[in-house]
Formats: structure tokens, C-alpha cells, sequence
């Protein structure tokens, strides 16, 4: 079973994003996590909108080329469709909350590269025109992932360079033992082994 993911966004200067699962022989499933802003007179309430099918939740089609534009196909293989389409099931049967910050489209979409088993971002797997479409989602894909997989990196990076320079300093077979005081009685320095021979 060979599978793909595709990634969709809107094209606005918001960047809605959804996603896209198929096994190539006639399965697909498409998913998004949305808002519908419930204006009042007293506040500005939200309600979160689960978009199941190929239908966003003002009604437009993700196939529609001046509404969304497509990612590549990402390839899965059998165990990455499988952990996609597990994610995919978990949320149709819970009820999601949409937050701006936290749990947003572009969340929800990294989600599901991550049930995949995929590293990076969501931004990793867009085209560029996508990447100038999404506008307020980048700054969600840029704190929420991009940052802390740069940190990851760089403590990375820092601790190779301490094992490197640990086992640079390591005992080559013998060491230097420099003059000391034992009892108030000076001794003089003399070599020794330290344990590797």
C-alpha cells in the first residue's frame, strides 16, 4: 500500500491549512480544524468547525486552484498511512477545540505528518507559493516548530562538540602526575597508566 499526504492552504493572508490521505487506489480522507467567529454584542465567541471532506467551512472545495493551492505529494509508506489515518479516525470520534495560539490549523495538520512519522514542519513540505500564502499560519509553524527543532539542533550540535572534545582529552595510556604534599612531606611528580592500554 503505497500512500501520499497532501497539504493544503488557503490562499489569504490568513493561510488556512488542511490535509489530504490516500492510499492511491480510491481511499482518501480530508481534514481540517477551523473557526467561525460568532460576533455579539458583548463578545467575540468562536466556534470550532471539524472540516471533514473536501469542503472547507465556508464551503469551498480545497480543489479549487483560486481558492487552495496543493503541496507535492508527501509519500507514505504502508506504516506511515497507517499512523496518519489512526490520527485521522482519533479525531473524527473526539471533539476538538480550535485555539488562535495553540491547536490551530496548522497544528492540527502537523499532527498528522507527525501520526505519520514525519519530521520537520509543516512549511518543510509546502511549495513556494504556499509558503507565501501562509502568512499568520507560518508564525504558528515558525514558534511552534521551526524554533524548538533549531534549539534541538543546536543542543545537537553542542553536545558533539563536547564528546568530541571529551575524547580528545581522554588518557592516551599514560598520565603525568605533577609534585604534591602527603603528610606535609613534599613528593616529586611521576608517571602513571590511566587504565587504557
Amino acid at each position: 500500500m503505497e500512500g501520499y499526504m497532501i497539504i493544503y492552504v488557503k490562499k489569504d493572508k490568513v493561510g488556512h491549512v488542511r490535509y489530504e490521505i490516500g492510499d492511491g487506489r480510491g481511499y482518501k480522507e480530508i481534514r481540517g480544524l477551523s473557526v467561525k467567529w460568532n460576533p455579539s454584542w458583548t463578545s467575540l465567541d468562536m466556534e470550532t468547525v471539524y472540516e471533514k471532506g473536501e469542503e472547507d467551512s465556508h464551503g469551498n472545495s480545497v480543489y479549487d486552484t483560486d481558492i487552495y493551492s496543493a503541496s507535492d505529494k508527501i509519500p507514505l509508506d504502508r506504516e506511515e498511512l497507517l499512523g496518519a489515518m489512526s490520527y485521522t479516525r482519533e479525531n473524527d470520534d473526539e471533539e476538538l477545540e480550535y485555539g488562535v495560539v495553540s491547536k490551530n490549523c496548522n497544528d492540527f495538520a502537523s499532527g498528522a505528518l507527525s501520526a505519520a512519522g514525519k519530521d520537520g514542519c509543516v512549511g518543510d513540505y509546502l511549495t513556494n507559493e504556499q509558503k507565501e500564502d501562509l502568512q499568520l499560519s507560518q508564525t504558528s509553524d515558525l514558534i511552534k516548530c521551526r524554533i524548538p527543532k533549531q534549539v534541538e539542533r543546536g543542543v545537537k550540535k553542542v553536545a558533539k562538540f563536547v564528546n568530541k572534545i571529551a575524547k580528545q582529552s581522554l588518557c592516551n595510556g599514560t598520565v603525568r602526575v605533577s609534585g604534591y604534599q602527603r603528610l606535609g612531606h613534599s613528593v616529586s611528580g611521576y608517571t602513571r597508566s590511566c587504565g587504557r592500554h
